[in-house]
């Protein structure tokens, strides 16, 4: 249960963050809006390798997202 789980921040840089879960694959990225921290939901799965949620990361860089955003959150292939 994702909602009672503890998780960790692996990065944050001012209103950007990415979330985990030690132990399991669970991570999410998420931005900090309106008092709440709002998770950036993915747009498709990548198929190239493993499969695994993939985001619109042009969008988020246009938005101010910081280098380990962009250069970490898997593109759509």
């Amino acid at each position: 249960d994702r909602s009672s789980a503890a998780s960790d921040v692996y990065k944050r840089q001012g209103q950007w963050a990415h979330f985990g879960k030690d132990s399991t694959d669970w991570t999410a990225w998420a931005r900090y809006d309106n008092g709440q921290w709002v998770a950036i939901e993915p747009i498709d799965e990548a198929t190239s390798g493993m499969t695994a949620p993939c985001y619109d990361v042009d969008k988020w860089a246009a938005e101010g997202a910081p280098a380990f955003l962009t250069e970490n959150m898997r593109r759509c292939d």
